[in-house]
């Protein structure tokens, strides 16, 4: 079994080397397993250091010219080469825990695709207006949205997909 982790980026130079790492230490669930496991960033036309920042971080970059989420998430779908596709934001931080219970709906054989809930750190900037905040654990900052379970829900085309 091999796991394509696509994370589409647009200047994200701020967040993505901690996400790489993040969503690197998670994949360990999918090894214990004795799966395989790749990242891919697609870079979407970002000005910033993006793209170099995420092959320092050893992944496997591709790129797309049309700023658009879709786009950037098709073009490295058609780069990687696993059997399951899982989608990351970069600015998102995905556990161990979380691969873990991905890794056992997958190995269940009962879903073709899924999704997540997504958790705020906090509110910030504009997200205020839809947001209320309880108590959470508090990240450095910025926008990190919170992976908690995962719902499957969704297919897409002929390959399998799951979207965090």
């Amino acid at each position: 079994m091999k796991i394509s982790v696509i994370v589409p980026a647009f200047n994200e130079e701020k967040f993505i080397a901690r996400a790489l790492r993040k969503i690197k230490a998670a994949t360990g669930a999918f090894s214990l397993l004795g799966w395989e496991s790749e990242i891919i960033v697609c870079d979407n036309n970002s000005t910033d250091r993006t793209a170099e920042k995420a092959r320092a971080a050893g992944a496997t970059v591709v790129f797309e010219p049309v700023n658009q989420i879709s786009r950037a998430r098709n073009t490295g779908a058609a780069a990687a080469t696993g059997d399951w596709l899982v989608f990351v934001d970069a600015d998102s931080y995905p556990s161990r825990e979380l691969f873990a219970d991905l890794a056992s709906v997958i190995q269940s054989g009962r879903c073709l695709g899924g999704g997540a809930v997504v958790a705020m750190d906090r509110a910030i900037g504009w997200t205020g207006v839809f947001i209320r905040n309880g108590p959470r654990d508090r990240l450095d900052g910025g926008f990190h949205p919170r992976l908690e379970r995962d719902q499957p829900d969704k297919t897409l085309g002929g390959r399998l997909v799951c979207l965090l």
